[in-house]
């Protein structure tokens, strides 16, 4: 958690920041969430630390309750391999991974996907599509089992998923829902089942944040933590890495998924993801020496 920094304040060193989730982990009370706002707005203030995000989501979440305007340091993922273009599918597996392993939903809605997709191919007898889920393909694997598949169809859970950059990693195409219908599926369904801590804790939907927007907050920002709210869930939701990111197509309905499925060039996508990859990982690494220097040059 990066409420854990608190504890090298003390040393009045250099910091660096780095939220790769909600900011408020490990502080949800709402005075010892304050206090950490107050901290994070000390360190954000020294001239060589900085405060970072490796998602726009998080960058703004951050920004709603301090003021302070996080860095965008996305996470690179190199370590999936040297070869920034590892897909590869293979006529062994042409099968589309519904991702990630811990796929969100009820049992009503996995067998609503059933039936969708049983009329789907009775309505097309020439179809063949088929689908696995990683968890059961795969209770382990490795990133070359995932990149021989032709594309992931991400059901998210999570407003920023680590796997998410993997697959980018590797341009496997990837297919989401669109804002509008992940809203409505989170509303159904409570998809986003870790998108706020309170329903983490509670498992709950959450009513709405314990902290007030902060006062220096110019930005029009619905409650982040307002799960009853459509207007907050399409304004947080569409900051979310599968919305922000490029090449990642968007599906409104299952049978849209399945038409898309069916009709994107997926080569074609891959190879937009591999461009993607190298500059975002060009500008990636300028930041990391710009703060470096930063914190370098007490």
């Amino acid at each position: 958690p990066s409420a854990m920094c608190e504890l090298f304040m003390c040393f009045a060193k250099p910091m660096l920041v780095w939220a790769t989730t909600r900011f408020e982990l490990g502080r949800e009370e709402p005075s010892r969430w304050q206090q950490w706002c107050s901290n994070l707005r000390w360190i954000a203030a020294q001239p060589h630390s900085s405060v970072a995000a490796n998602n726009l989501y998080d960058a703004v979440y951050i920004y709603y309750f301090t003021g302070v305007k996080p860095i965008l340091l996305p996470s690179l993922a190199l370590y999936v391999g040297e070869s920034v273009y590892r897909w590869s599918p293979s006529l062994a597996h042409k099968s589309f991974l519904l991702a990630p392993k811990r796929l969100p939903g009820s049992a009503r809605f996995w067998s609503l996907f059933q039936r969708r997709l049983e009329i789907y191919r009775m309505n097309y007898p020439k179809t063949t599509l088929s689908f696995d889920s990683i968890a059961q393909l795969y209770p382990k694997y490795s990133f070359d089992d995932l990149a021989a598949h032709p594309a992931i169809v991400c059901i998210p859970y999570q407003i920023s998923l680590m796997s998410f950059f993997e697959w980018y990693r590797m341009c496997i195409p990837i297919f989401v829902p669109s804002v509008e219908l992940l809203v409505h599926w989170h509303l159904d369904y409570q998809l986003l089942h870790e998108r706020t801590w309170a329903q983490v804790r509670t498992g709950h939907p959450s009513k709405g944040s314990t902290l007030n927007q902060h006062s220096s907050v110019e930005a029009h920002l619905e409650d982040p933590n307002d799960d009853s709210s459509v207007a907050a869930l399409r304004q947080w939701l569409a900051m979310s890495d599968f919305y922000v990111w490029p090449h990642v197509i968007q599906f409104e309905s299952w049978d849209h998924l399945f038409d898309l499925l069916l009709s994107t060039d997926l080569v074609e996508v891959s190879t937009r993801m591999k461009r993607t990859n190298e500059e975002i990982q060009r500008e990636t690494i300028k930041t990391w020496q710009h703060v470096l220097q930063k914190m370098h040059h007490v």
